[in-house]
C-alpha cells in the first residue's frame, strides 16, 4: 500500500477513475444505478433410508448433509465445502462465481443466517466465494431449514444453516486428519481427555500465493490472499442426562489488488470471531437446550493511487442467549426466548489527499440496539396422518428512543400416509437486522446496521409447501422425488443508494443512503434422486420471481439483483472399484440481474451515466461442468492397531473452462477520457486442484 502521507492533490478526471476502479471491484454487478440456541423442529420425520451423496430432505423441507459422507465429492482449489453442496440443492442460489451468500428461495443473502454452536456467522465466506469459512472435517451434520418460523427460529426473514457436534457423548477413540492442497494445509483432531470430556480441534492455513500467483496476475492487475481459520469445540458430559458444549472459531482474511497501470492499490481485510456456550438437559418427558454466544465480524476497505487515499472500517458485535424447552406429553409443546443485544459501527470512512491535502474523517456512527422475543408452538393431533401445528412468536425491540412490539403468528399442516409427506406452512417473520452496500454479490465492504426511526423492520409473510415421495424400488434403485413451492410478500425492503463518489464527501453519513421499498416472491423447485450399491445422484429444477419497488427510484415492481430465474442441475457420484469413485455435476442458471447503462459521457471532469430500467438486463447465461475422481486406500503402521485412512482427490473446477461473464462495467483513460465497455470473466474456469488427506 501507498504511504499515507500525500503530497500532491489529486487531478478530479484522476480520483473519478480511481472511484470508477474501486466501482468495478466493489460492485462488479455494474456501475451504481441512479439512484440462537440450538433447536429441535416439529414434525421431523425423515424419509427412510440412507443417501450415497449423504443428502436427506426431510418432510419439513429441512436439508440435512452428513459431512463425512460428501468428503470429496466436489472441491475448489483441492476443499470440500459444504455451502457449495447446499447451492447443488433447488432454489438454493449463490448468483456468481464470487457471490459470497446464498440466497434460498428468492431471499436476500442476509435474510438467511449461517450459525455455529446456535451462535450466528456474519460473514460465511473467504475471498471470493470460492468456499466457505466452514470447515467440513471438524462438524458432523449441516443443517439448513428453508424457513427461520415456529419457536425453534431465529428473528431472520429467511433460511437457517446449522453446523454443529451433536449435543451427545463425547469422541471416545482418538481421531484425526491432516490434508494438503494447492492453495492450503490443514489439521483436524478428535481427542477424548476423559470418559466425559473431549476436544476437537481444527485449522487451515493457506499459502495461496505459492502456488496460484501467475493466474491472479495480468498485464493490468496483480492479486494476492492469505486466510486462516480455527475451530475448537469442547464436549462435557457431567452426567447421563446433561451435555454441555463449547464452541470457539475464528478465521481472518486479506486480499491485496493492485490496478498496475494506474498504481491503484486496494487492501480489504475481514475476520469473524465467535463463541458459544450450549447446554442440553434431557429427561424422560421433556427437554431443555440453552445457549448463550458473543460473536463478532469487522472488514476494512483501503484504496489507496497516487495521492489519493480512502479508508473504511465496518464492525458488528452481538451477544445473546436463547432457550427451548421441548414437552412430551399427550400434545408436544415447543416454548422459546431469545434475547440479544448488537453493536455496530457501519462504514466509518476517512478520506486523504482528495481536494485537500488534509485528512478528513465523517463522524463516527455507532448504533446499539436490544432484542427480546418469547415464542410458543403445540403439535395437535388430528388423526394419524394429520397433524396441525400452530405457533406465536411476539418480539420486543429497542435502539435508542425508537422501540416496536411485534406479534409473529403462523401455522403448519402435514400429512404422512406411506413414507408420503406434504407439509404446508404459512407465518409471518420480522427481522431486525439487515446488511446492505454497494456490492450486490455480498463483499465484506457491505455493512450491518439494525432497525431505526427511519430504518423499520423487515418483515414478510410466507406461505410454503413441501412434497416428499419416495418411489417403488427397481433393479436400478431406488428413486425419491420431492418437490417445494413458496410465495412471500415482503415489506421495508432495504437497498443502499449511494455511490463510491459520495463516500468521499466530508457530509457522507450511510443512513442517508439507504432506500425503502417492498415487493413479492414466488417460486418453485423439484429435485429426483436416485441412489444403488454404484451410482448416487439427483437433478434438480428451479424456477423463482423476486420483484421489488422503491419509490424514491420508480413506482414500478422491478426484478430484484437477486431474481432467480431458471436453475438446472445435475449429479452423479459413481463407485468405480472398492477404492475409486468419481463425481460430476453441471449446472446451468439464467444470468445474474444487472442494471444496465445506457449513457455515459464526462462533463467538468466529471462522469454522467445513464441507466436503463433497474435490473432489466440479465448477464449471459451461468454454465459449468466439475468434475472430480478420488482414491482411498489404507496403510498399516507396527505401532497401531489401526491403519490408516489415506485419500487422493483431483478435482476439475469448470472443466471445459466456461469463461463467465461476472461484470459488466466501463473502463474510463485518465489521460485521454475516453471510455470503453468492459464484461470481465470469472478467474474460475478450468481449475485443476490436487489433495491429500491422511486420517487415523
Amino acid at each position: 500500500m501507498h504511504s499515507n502521507t500525500y503530497r500532491h492533490r489529486l487531478p478530479a478526471s484522476l480520483a473519478v477513475y480511481a472511484i470508477s476502479c474501486l466501482s468495478a471491484l466493489a460492485a462488479p454487478c455494474t456501475l451504481q444505478p441512479d439512484t440462537t440456541a440450538t433447536h429441535l423442529q416439529l414434525q421431523e420425520l425423515t424419509v427412510n433410508g440412507d443417501s450415497g451423496t449423504g443428502t436427506r430432505v426431510r418432510s419439513n423441507g429441512s436439508i440435512e448433509i452428513a459431512l463425512g459422507r460428501v468428503a470429496g465429492m466436489i472441491q475448489a482449489f483441492g476443499e470440500d465445502d459444504v455451502m457449495r453442496h447446499l447451492k447443488m440443492m433447488p432454489g438454493i442460489e449463490g448468483n456468481s462465481d464470487y457471490s459470497s451468500g446464498i440466497s434460498v428461495d428468492g431471499t436476500d443473502f442476509s435474510h438467511s443466517v449461517c450459525r455455529i454452536g446456535g451462535a450466528p456467522v456474519f460473514f460465511p465466506y473467504h475471498f471470493g466465494g470460492i468456499f466457505s469459512t466452514f470447515n467440513s472435517r471438524h462438524f458432523t451434520t449441516t443443517r439448513l431449514h428453508r424457513n427461520c418460523g415456529g419457536a425453534a427460529g431465529t428473528s431472520r426473514i429467511g433460511a437457517m444453516v446449522d453446523f454443529g457436534v451433536p449435543l451427545t457423548h463425547p469422541d471416545t477413540v482418538p481421531t484425526g486428519t491432516v490434508s494438503a492442497g494447492l492453495i492450503n494445509s490443514g489439521i483436524s483432531l478428535r481427542l477424548p481427555v476423559s470418559k466425559r470430556l473431549s476436544v476437537r480441534v481444527s485449522s487451515r492455513l493457506s499459502y495461496f500465493n505459492m502456488l496460484y500467483s501467475k493466474l491472479l496476475k495480468n498485464d493490468e492487475s496483480a492479486t494476492r490472499y492469505r486466510f486462516h481459520d480455527l475451530n475448537v469445540t469442547a464436549t462435557y458430559t457431567p452426567g447421563a442426562s446433561d451435555c454441555l458444549q463449547l464452541n470457539l472459531f475464528e478465521n481472518r482474511d486479506h486480499l491485496e489488488y493492485d490496478e498496475l497501470v494506474t498504481d491503484m492499490d486496494v487492501s480489504l481485510r475481514w475476520n469473524n470471531r465467535l463463541a458459544s456456550l450450549q447446554w442440553a438437559h434431557t429427561a424422560p418427558s421433556w427437554q431443555w437446550q440453552q445457549c448463550a454466544f458473543v460473536s463478532t465480524f469487522s472488514s476494512r476497505l483501503e484504496l489507496g493511487i497516487i495521492e489519493f487515499g480512502m479508508s473504511m472500517p465496518s464492525t458488528i458485535t452481538q451477544a445473546g442467549s436463547g432457550g427451548l424447552l421441548t414437552l412430551r406429553r399427550n400434545t408436544k409443546w415447543l416454548f422459546s426466548y431469545e434475547a440479544g443485544y448488537t453493536h455496530s459501527a457501519p462504514q466509518n470512512v476517512l478520506v486523504r489527499g482528495y481536494d485537500s491535502n488534509t485528512t478528513s474523517a465523517q463522524s463516527h456512527l455507532t448504533f446499539s440496539s436490544l432484542h427480546l422475543s418469547l415464542a410458543a408452538e403445540c403439535e395437535i393431533r388430528l388423526s394419524e396422518a394429520l397433524s396441525l401445528s400452530p405457533w406465536c412468536k411476539v418480539a420486543a425491540y429497542r435502539q435508542g428512543s425508537y422501540h416496536t412490539i411485534d406479534a409473529q403468528p403462523g401455522a403448519t399442516l402435514s400429512i404422512s400416509r406411506n413414507e408420503n409427506f406434504l407439509t404446508l406452512a404459512l407465518g409471518r417473520a420480522v427481522q431486525y437486522l439487515h446488511q446492505v452496500g454497494l456490492s450486490e454479490i455480498g463483499m465484506t465492504s457491505n455493512f450491518w446496521i439494525p432497525s431505526t426511526s427511519a430504518i423499520k423492520p423487515q418483515k414478510a409473510w410466507s406461505a410454503t409447501a413441501q412434497w416428499v415421495r419416495p418411489l417403488p424400488q427397481g433393479r436400478l434403485g431406488r428413486f425419491r422425488l420431492s418437490a417445494h413451492a413458496y410465495a412471500r410478500l415482503l415489506t421495508n425492503a432495504h437497498e443502499y443508494s449511494g455511490d463510491l463518489l459520495s463516500l468521499i464527501t466530508s457530509d457522507y453519513r450511510a443512513t442517508d443512503h439507504i432506500i425503502t421499498g417492498k415487493g413479492y416472491a414466488w417460486g418453485l423447485g423439484a429435485m429426483l434422486s436416485h441412489e444403488s450399491n454404484r451410482l448416487s445422484g439427483w437433478a434438480s429444477y428451479a424456477f423463482g420471481v423476486s420483484r421489488l419497488r422503491f419509490p424514491t427510484l420508480s413506482h414500478k415492481m422491478n426484478p430484484s439483483s437477486l431474481d432467480p430465474g431458471h436453475s438446472f442441475t445435475i449429479f452423479g457420484r459413481y463407485k468405480l472399484s472398492r477404492r475409486l469413485h468419481g463425481s460430476a455435476s453441471w449446472h446451468i442458471a439464467s444470468g445474474r440481474r444487472i442494471t444496465p447503462i445506457t449513457q455515459i459521457y464526462i462533463i467538468a471532469d466529471k462522469v454522467m451515466t445513464e441507466h436503463g430500467e433497474r435490473n432489466c438486463a440479465h448477464l449471459p447465461t451461468y454454465h459449468r461442468l466439475d468434475l472430480s475422481l478420488i482414491y482411498h486406500f489404507t496403510t498399516s503402521t507396527p505401532c497401531s492397531h489401526h491403519p490408516l485412512q489415506h485419500q487422493l482427490s483431483f478435482t476439475l473446477f469448470n472443466a471445459y473452462g466456461k469463461r463467465n461473464v461476472e461484470m459488466q462495467t466501463f473502463v474510463i483513460n485518465p489521460t485521454t477520457g475516453n471510455y470503453h465497455l468492459k464484461s470481465p470473466k470469472s478467474l474460475y474456469h478450468f481449475l485443476p486442484s490436487l489433495s491429500y488427506a491422511i486420517s487415523f
